[in-house]
């Protein structure tokens, strides 16, 4: 009788101690998850920082460049201007916080979100103009996703103040094309707005000189303008950019 007893203390002192074992594993299985995740917060509040401050760079070089310029205008149109590129900017890290990534931007998601922002920013009929976004599954580096973002900003603004401040109707388009080593990002349209003042002369407005520091200096892109339908402006850079 008594062997029998200590046989089954034996079995069931075997089952708890595989019970105890497979308790050991799944614990060292949460601890590896868990230890995981907190490298990888760690790793996102280092990225944090570094965008944040990479962000601070870009306002307090916007700022002096602004400030430099002779076409700025009064403190008022700076700060509006200012503002405007800060939201444009925002909008890339909405998105980013909103998908869980970290790194790459579903680039006509932004776009579509950007143009509806500057299009109620100056109460702009969209029965009287007509918004087109070209962008099917572009998917690009944040690295590259906040110059092309302000490009977009300041052209689609130009746009909309110069051509449509009042009752003409038209069409804006943003286009971005996708080669195998390059993008193509083009804004366009129907008037002859964007550019008011010659491009290329030695003294154009902030932001057409903007557009030329990031697409060319930034971006490593070649620039061009076609004024035949309207106001066409095309940048084509490298997929990888210059980021200088």
């Amino acid at each position: 009788k008594k062997n029998k007893e200590f046989k089954k203390l034996m079995e069931e002192l075997k089952s708890r101690n595989v019970i105890l074992k497979n308790q050991i594993k799944d614990r060292k299985k949460i601890e590896a998850t868990l230890n995981h995740a907190i490298g990888n917060k760690d790793l996102m509040m280092k990225e944090v920082h570094h965008r944040v401050k990479d962000n601070m760079q870009i306002i307090s070089s916007l700022l002096k460049l602004q400030a430099l310029n002779k076409k700025s205008g009064n403190i008022d149109n700076i700060i509006h201007a200012t503002d405007q590129r800060i939201q444009s900017m925002s909008l890339i890290h909405e998105q980013l916080y909103n998908t869980g990534d970290m790194v790459n931007i579903d680039f006509e998601k932004y776009v579509q979100t950007l143009m509806d922002y500057l299009f109620q920013y100056y109460k702009v009929d969209p029965a009287r103009v007509q918004q087109n976004i070209i962008i099917k599954g572009i998917t690009i580096d944040i690295n590259l996703a906040i110059p092309c973002g302000l490009i977009v900003n300041e052209l689609v603004t130009n746009s909309i103040k110069n051509a449509y401040d009042g009752k003409k109707e038209g069409q804006v388009f943003v286009i971005m094309e996708e080669e195998d080593k390059h993008f193509q990002l083009i804004v366009h349209d129907t008037d002859e707005a964007i550019i008011l003042e010659d491009y290329d002369g030695k003294d154009p407005s902030f932001g057409l000189h903007l557009v030329r520091i990031l697409g060319e200096d930034q971006l490593g892109g070649t620039l061009s303008i076609n004024r035949e339908d309207g106001t066409k402006v095309e940048i084509v850079f490298p997929k990888s950019g210059k980021m200088i």
